[in-house]
């Protein structure tokens, strides 16, 4: 009956999201008309434009025009005249979908936060008296992203969900405002200024080379551990800003303004300098192709070419820690994690297992899965792995919590089963899948990783001889009682990192000792779905845990079960 209730309860959130998010395309519809029809609506347009147009239209107290915010996703700017002195107010659009100035009153547009502040000043400067209407021929200015997010949209839904035609035109409008927000994030990788992961001194070999005489604001944008660099030339030098990210993941350059993206950084330090010592000019375009996942060199690697961050610590275990680095390449430098072993006679007698674990990971080459670069078979024995700034799955969720949405958890877990697929396709078996052990690069996007008990077999089962330290909370009854590890039992774990990601990173079993696990799965008891997992998915969970290892979808069945819910 219990069961019963959850998936009741389940189906009922769901048809509240999709109505919640199909009010949500239709009030964007709207004040899309609306804004068209506002004269005092100015688009895209700096401060310094606001404040000559109002200076033009006479400097009445109450004089107010609407721009579009330059530096957040969605956001908008109330330019307000009051005693001959200029007032921004900036409008955020909240999580709800609504809209509020600084712990304001909350609208559903920013239309109706202009008419209401028309008729009550409610601690602004003053109250909004005169609309500043744009003159003759003046149209409201499109965004540098409006200009292009179309086709980004397009050719982003074409490349990750293989949709075209009307299919694809229907998955845009279903999710259009995820879409936007996806494609909006990501845009600068396309940019012929974003150079990827390269050194300081190969930006300064690019700007400065083939320009005679050097000119003042030739730039480019670089990668950095988790954040950008701008590199910019001034007085026949080159100038780097290091872009860092606040607590909410928001980019800034020392105490400058809060961006909520790389390209917008870009097009307001285009407009001026704002605290640089020159604004950003000509743009020292990328050699093609601008970012790409480099090849993996070969396996073992040379400790002088690894440059080790010991006090940028990204995790610790038994096996030792793992810490930020940089692996040195011909052609550029590439930022790693590099998962160093501690020493003792125990490791020394693990070295020879993980080479050969070294050697079935190289050979995996999957967008989904973490990318090993090699082994250093130094002091510290250390591997030397792709990174993922973004950390393990389960933690981010903690963090972020109800910020994330369904569909974007929905996302990442049928990326994971992606590389599932693959791996199961490389008779590859992962025995340790968790939220754990899925990384993620960026907040779309999920990597396989954590190999250490993974194992290449002949047949469709691998068999130990004793157990070891397991994660039994995520293992199979079959793995837990008799050590048998197959595709399989690798399912009944994605089952468990489903029910984690949708409980946004609580742990499974959290009431019991993982002793007392086996005996809650034999007495036929099984993990609820949690209350926010779409229904095609809870019925995957119960499929996924069911006794008979044959009886499970392969992650072949699980990836297209996927495939049919995304096209929806």
């Amino acid at each position: 009956m219990g069961s019963i209730m959850v998936l009741w309860w389940a189906a009922s959130w769901r048809r509240r999201m999709r109505q919640r998010d199909r009010k949500t395309e239709e009030s964007k519809t709207e004040l899309k008309m609306d804004l068209k029809k506002l004269t005092y609506f100015y688009g895209c347009i700096t401060r310094e434009e606001a404040e000559q147009y109002l200076t033009n239209s006479g400097l009445d107290d109450g004089l107010y025009l609407l721009r579009e915010s330059r530096s957040n996703l969605g956001g908008y700017t109330l330019s307000v005249v009051c005693n001959r002195r200029f007032y921004h107010y900036h409008i955020a659009h909240q999580s709800n979908g609504g809209y509020a100035m600084d712990n304001g009153p909350l609208f559903s547009s920013p239309v109706k936060l202009c008419h209401f502040h028309h008729l009550n000043g409610d601690g602004m400067c003053c109250a909004l008296i005169i609309p500043c209407s744009r003159p003759p021929g003046v149209l409201a200015r499109a965004s540098f992203f409006d200009s292009r997010k179309e086709k980004n949209i397009r050719d982003h839904v074409a490349r990750t969900h293989k949709l075209q035609g009307m299919e694809l035109e229907g998955y845009v409008v279903q999710h259009r405002s995820r879409l936007e927000r996806e494609v909006a994030e990501t845009l600068h990788r396309s940019m012929s200024w974003f150079h990827g992961v390269i050194a300081r001194r190969e930006a300064e070999r690019r700007l400065l080379e083939g320009s005679k005489p050097i000119s003042d604001g030739k730039f480019l944008i670089r990668e950095r551990a988790e954040s950008f660099a701008i590199s910019v030339t001034h007085k026949k030098k080159v100038c780097h800003y290091m872009v860092e990210r606040n607590s909410a993941g928001k980019l800034f350059v020392s105490e400058g303004i809060i961006f909520d993206t790389l390209w917008q950084m870009v097009e307001h330090y285009k407009s001026k300098p704002d605290g640089l010592l020159t604004s950003l000019k000509e743009v020292c375009p990328a050699p093609e192709p601008a970012y790409c996942s480099p090849e993996p060199p070969s396996l073992y690697i040379e400790e002088d070419l690894l440059v080790l961050d010991h006090e940028n610590e990204l995790g610790k275990g038994n096996f030792g820690s793992v810490v930020r680095g940089i692996l040195k390449r011909p052609t550029n430098d590439i930022m790693v994690a590099v998962k160093m072993l501690k020493q003792g006679d125990e490791v020394d007698a693990m070295k020879a297992d993980i080479l050969k674990e070294a050697m079935i990971m190289q050979k995996l080459q999957h967008r989904h899965i973490v990318l090993l670069y090699g082994v250093c078979p130094g002091d510290p024995f250390m591997l030397v792995l792709e990174l993922a700034p973004c950390g393990p799955l389960n933690k981010y969720l903690l963090f972020h919590g109800v910020k994330i949405t369904v569909p974007e958890i929905t996302e990442l877990m049928y990326q994971v089963a992606q590389g599932m697929e693959y791996l199961e396709e490389k008779s590859v078996v992962h025995r340790d899948l968790a939220a754990r052990n899925v990384l993620l690069t960026d907040k779309n996007t999920a990597k396989i990783s954590d190999f250490g008990l993974s194992r290449a077999v002949d047949s469709d089962c691998y068999q130990t001889s004793k157990a070891g330290k397991w994660p039994l909370k995520w293992y199979a009854p079959e793995s837990i009682e008799y050590y048998k590890f197959t595709s399989r039992s690798d399912v009944w774990s994605f089952g468990v990192t489903l029910w984690e990601a949708f409980s946004y990173g609580n742990k499974p079993y959290s009431d019991k000792r993982g002793k007392d696990v086996l005996k809650f799965l034999k007495d036929g008891h099984r993990l609820l779905a949690p209350p926010a997992s779409p229904s095609f998915l809870c019925d995957l969970m119960a499929r996924c845990w069911l006794t008979c290892p044959s009886d499970r979808p392969s992650f072949k069945t699980i990836k297209d079960e996927f495939t049919s819910y995304m096209k929806k």
